[in-house]
């Protein structure tokens, strides 16, 4: 169910973020799509009131020139990623219009909103368009959070798997 909506905490123009309440879906491992008939989710995205989940669903474009059988394709590669360094996807489904994306929301955010000191559901532009504020990680966590980083590339890599976007989810 939703809850809220949170406008402008990213950065694209066609992409619209929700907090959901997973109390009252449950997802199922094969759900009907309206023109993409198969779904890659990994449905771990189920009746657990200890996590608060985030809901992002990204319009396509005018301009995609990807198949429908390659979106799911992409996205079953997608939910399957399993590793330590890796942020999960809990549920991920396409239709005609958009990729929907469920993940559990992180109350502190990502590495990014703790070097801007900035609150994760705060506009994008009022999060990262100023540099006043900024904490500074000591070199210890620098070199900690850049391993972490590469070995998570070299995973993806070494499985063929492109990547966009770096979310790094920072525990402290």
């Amino acid at each position: 169910i939703l809850k809220t909506s949170c406008p402008n905490i990213g950065w694209r123009a066609r992409k619209h973020y929700f907090k959901v309440s997973p109390k009252t879906h449950t997802c199922h491992k094969h759900g009907q799509l309206s023109k993409l008939e198969s779904q890659a989710s990994t449905s771990s995205y189920k009746e657990s009131g200890d996590h608060e989940y985030l809901l992002s669903y990204t319009e396509f474009s005018q301009d995609r020139h990807v198949s429908d059988k390659e979106i799911v394709s992409i996205l079953k590669s997608l939910a399957s990623i399993k590793h330590p360094y890796i942020h999960p996807i809990d549920f991920v489904q396409a239709n005609d219009n958009g990729c929907l994306v469920i993940q559990k929301f992180h109350k502190e955010g990502s590495l990014k909103d703790f070097i801007c000191g900035s609150q994760p559901l705060n506009s994008f532009s009022i999060k990262y368009g100023t540099t006043k504020g900024r904490n500074q990680l000591p070199l210890k966590d620098i070199a900690k959070y850049s391993r972490q980083i590469l070995e998570a590339l070299k995973f993806m890599h070494s499985k063929g798997l492109p990547h966009g976007k770096l979310y790094i989810i920072a525990v402290f």
